[in-house]
Parts: structure tokens; C-alpha cells; sequence
């Protein structure tokens, strides 16, 4: 969805926020997948005989998608929720259209995690 919106034919006026929690979020291959979903709309839209592209172009359409993107790493719910607060006023005034948080179950399992010093998670229909 994410690249979707960003490499659509027209680029972004709003921003697309990626949330990271693992902190293996890879810059370059985002920036490979918008190079390649550019390239297949050109590819599709452009008539065999103008198919050679320029590479300078299209590195600046790829750039310009980029700096649409905003990443924060976060370690816990806290900061998704500091993050995510972050953003500020109602959707409609934001910059930010998409949020996308790259592996949520990490955060959702460190909270019913049985490792945990506050004690041990047990749901109430097994009390």
C-alpha cells in the first residue's frame, strides 16, 4: 500500500510515516521497490519506441518519493503511542497520509510476554 502510494503515477503531496519496530527496515530496498514500480508504470504507459528512459529521471522521481517518507524505530508501545501522537492535529490537517508499522506482533507479543518483571499475562477465562 505504501508503495502504492508512492510511486503512483503522480507523486505524493502527503507524506507516508513507516513505523519500525524491529529496526531492520530496509531504506534501499524500499528505494529498489519505487524504482521498480516506477519503471513498470512507465513501462506501461509509454509506447514501445520511447521506452528508453532516462536514468538521471528516473533517480529523481525515485529521490522525490523518498523524501515523502518519514521512518521512526520504536522499541516499545510507548513510543508507537509517542510516534503516532506525534503527528498532530485531525487527519484531514496532517501531512502524513499512510502510517504502516513494520511488524506490530513484536510489540504486541513483548505485552503478553510471561518474561516480564510485572508478572505473568493470564487471560480471564482461564482464571
Amino acid at each position: 500500500m505504501v508503495i502504492s502510494h508512492l510511486s503512483s503515477a503522480s507523486p505524493p503531496s502527503r507524506k507516508a510515516l513507516i513505523i519500525d519496530v524491529s529496526g531492520n527496515f530496509s531504506v534501499q530496498l524500499l528505494s529498489n521497490i519505487i524504482r521498480s514500480r516506477i519503471l513498470a508504470t512507465l513501462e506501461a504507459t509509454t509506447p514501445k519506441s520511447n521506452r528508453n528512459h532516462d536514468p538521471s529521471e528516473l533517480d529523481e522521481k525515485v529521490i522525490k518519493c523518498l523524501r515523502m517518507v518519514d521512518i521512526d524505530t520504536v522499541f516499545d508501545i510507548t513510543g508507537l503511542w509517542e510516534v503516532v501522537g506525534s503527528i498532530g492535529g485531525s487527519v484531514e490537517e496532517s501531512e502524513t497520509e499512510i502510517i504502516f508499522v513494520d511488524n506490530l506482533g513484536i510489540l504486541v507479543n513483548s505485552l503478553l510476554s510471561s518474561n516480564k518483571s510485572e508478572g505473568k499475562f493470564v487471560p480471564r477465562f482461564m482464571k
